[in-house]
């Protein structure tokens, strides 16, 4: 599981089973400075919806998203700026991805992370 994976890496995560908890972990916690979420999340919010409340509710948080094959505009536009990690991911860059959006990055400017298929969470 990839919360155990950023564990063993160093990474302080928390998991929600969807984005409607994601969103509260969220508002909880300040200190979350990423989160890293599956486009095709479970119930009525997907990854996209997530991201965008994100944008709007915590502009200082970096949004990593993870796929297991969706293929949109939005998607590949993602994916080519590095935000979008398609399955089996490179654990590798995942890592990196991660890394720099903890200490914070030139497109968001932010601090920490989080995921959400089972939405991770990655605090500071």
């Amino acid at each position: 599981m990839l919360y155990c994976w950023m564990r063993e890496h160093g990474i302080d995560a928390l998991t929600a089973p969807d984005a409607a908890t994601a969103m509260i972990y969220v508002k909880m916690h300040p200190e979350i400075g990423c989160v890293f979420t599956d486009l095709g999340l479970p119930g009525s919010v997907d990854g996209f919806d997530l991201g965008r409340w994100i944008a709007r509710e915590r502009p200082d948080l970096s949004v990593i998203f993870g796929t297991g094959g969706l293929a949109t505009p939005c998607a590949d536009l993602a994916t080519r700026a590095g935000r979008v990690f398609k399955k089996p991911y490179d654990l590798d860059r995942l890592l990196a991805a991660i890394q720099l959006a903890m200490v914070g990055d030139s497109v968001s400017g932010s601090p920490r992370t989080s995921d959400t298929t089972s939405n991770t969470l990655t605090k500071n």
